[in-house]
């Protein structure tokens, strides 16, 4: 397979790739310290610093929306570009009314950058605002000065994810309303209109669905306080985003998810100027998937020593194959920053298509639920009321 030499950068100069990409990565970047408890594991293996990122809070709703968040990001991306310094700019976003903990933390990163450390630094004090995959890029990318390039492609990708979620649960506003009656109202009606029932039925089938909901919700946010503490790339973390790939449903629209992610990061890093081992070890840490990411860490070294990156995509097991072979054809013809826009646009497509068919099975899903449970709330209804008749006869 023809390996790419060289690769001509936005601002005219080369960049090494291929059986170069070595000796071009220690050249460009010598060895430095990683900052203790910084690193995600995998990330700074070829000897990078890294920003330290203190761990995200267990706790759910501690963050800030994706709608939010990407609006932040863009404003202070076009404020950078128009030449206005980043001291500035945070502060202009933390005078503006909106998210409180945007305008928090948008002042703190101000007094953090102003006292002369990184802007990366300054997204990685707020792991609960700012997710450290998307850190991970910003600080990529601040190597060859384009953080604004990568904050817009974060953006971007933000807005779609949000879209894309709304998309779902516009399609499951119905079912649910249709689910909420089947299990609260027509019990609640059966109990109130039942002549076996006593006066006090309708408050005690109040009680039963509150002491149930109430478990129901102690029990997810259990879950989700439990998950959230498994420190990331852990034996047992990447084990479960394994599996969680192969959830009826869902598995597949995860996995669509976590590689548009990783295509969108790859694609921003390198065409920013970044060399290849770091822009794929990076990008795979911005994924959100740590079991695709480990794959994919896996053959950093692979690229480091002259493999090509399809070649080293094509070995993790994890990229479809269409998807290696538009990155293989930009290598072979030295468009590897063209082709790499369109390894993006395919993996987003691909989401996209993923998500369309979720927010159409997941109304009937929803709706073959309410079915049942109405089902089996009116039979036992009746179920105890024919018995009461019964016992009254044979009285």
């Amino acid at each position: 397979m023809a390996r790419l030499r060289q690769v001509a950068t936005t601002d005219g100069t080369r960049r090494a790739t291929g059986d170069s990409q070595e000796s071009a990565t220690s050249s460009a970047y010598p060895a430095q310290h990683v900052s203790p408890g910084g690193g995600i594991p995998g990330v700074g293996r070829i000897g990078l610093e890294t920003a330290t990122i203190p761990p995200r809070s267990p706790l759910p709703f501690t963050g800030v929306g994706m709608r939010k968040r990407a609006a932040f990001y863009s404003q202070l991306a076009r404020m950078m570009q128009a030449g206005i310094g980043v001291g500035r700019c945070l502060n202009t976003l933390a005078g503006q009314r909106g998210s409180r903990r945007l305008a928090r933390a948008a002042a703190d990163m101000a007094r953090h950058v102003e006292a002369g450390n990184r802007l990366a630094e300054a997204f990685g004090r707020h792991p609960n605002i700012f997710l450290p995959n998307e850190v991970r890029v910003i600080e990529g990318a601040s190597r060859a000065g384009r953080e604004p390039d990568a904050m817009l492609a974060i953006a971007r990708l933000l807005d779609r994810l949000a879209a894309a979620r709304n998309k779902v649960l516009v399609g499951l506003i119905y079912p649910v309303l249709w689910m909420w009656a089947a299990f609260l109202g027509i019990p609640l009606l059966i109990a109130w209109l039942s002549p076996l029932a006593g006066p006090d039925a309708v408050w005690r089938e109040l009680w039963w669905q509150a002491r149930f909901f109430a478990l129901v919700a102690a029990v997810l946010f259990a879950v989700v306080v439990a998950f959230r503490s498994i420190p990331r790339f852990s034996g047992l973390r990447t084990g479960l985003h394994g599996a969680a790939l192969f959830v009826p449903l869902f598995g597949k629209t995860y996995r669509r998810l976590a590689l548009a992610r990783f295509a969108d990061a790859f694609h921003g890093l390198y065409v920013a100027g970044v060399m290849a081992p770091e822009a794929l070890e990076r990008a795979a840490a911005a994924c959100g998937n740590d079991f695709i990411a480990a794959r994919i860490l896996g053959t950093v070294p692979m690229v480091t020593e002259g493999t090509s990156v399809s070649a080293a995509l094509a070995q993790s097991g994890v990229i479809p194959t269409l998807g290696v072979n538009i990155v293989q054809t930009g290598e072979m013809s030295g468009k590897l920053d063209e082709s790499l826009v369109k390894f993006a646009e395919y993996q987003h497509e691909d989401l996209e298509i993923g998500i369309e068919r979720l927010a159409k099975i997941l109304p009937m899903a929803a709706v073959f639920l309410m079915i049942i449970i109405l089902a089996y709330r009116v039979l036992a209804q009746w179920g105890a009321h024919i018995s009461g008749v019964m016992d009254f006869f044979n009285q």
